[in-house]
């Protein structure tokens, strides 16, 4: 019997390829352009050409709709790509109040945005 295993996400995610800038909040910051491969309420993943260590803290600006939202983060995950770059994985830890109910709604109405 194959073991069973659980998803750890608290919210959910949907594919989305939306252009993002992502800055690393360190001094001398690196401000890169990328492209989601996931959104959701709590973190986003994105490829990039840059490696960006785990643990690093960084600021995401995503275009939904008409408003960019902004949010910040912490790298959770770096996974080399075969092709090109690499897949980054943010979790979300910081984000106004505006911009959070920005991205509930672009979510719909099942999303909530703390389980």
């Amino acid at each position: 019997m194959p073991a069973k295993t659980m998803d750890k996400r608290l919210f959910p995610r949907i594919r989305s390829k939306k252009p993002v800038v992502v800055k690393k909040l360190l001094p001398g910051g690196l401000e890169v352009t990328a492209r989601t491969v996931e959104l959701g309420l709590g973190g986003c993943s994105f490829v990039q050409d840059h490696f960006i260590s785990p643990g690093t803290p960084v600021e995401v600006r995503i275009p939904l709709q008409r408003k960019t939202i902004t949010a910040r983060g912490k790298v959770v995950y770096a996974i080399p790509m075969k092709k090109l770059g690499h897949e980054i994985g943010v979790e979300f830890f910081a984000m106004s109040m505006s911009d959070l109910e920005q991205l509930q709604r672009y979510f719909g109405p099942e999303a909530k945005a703390f389980p």
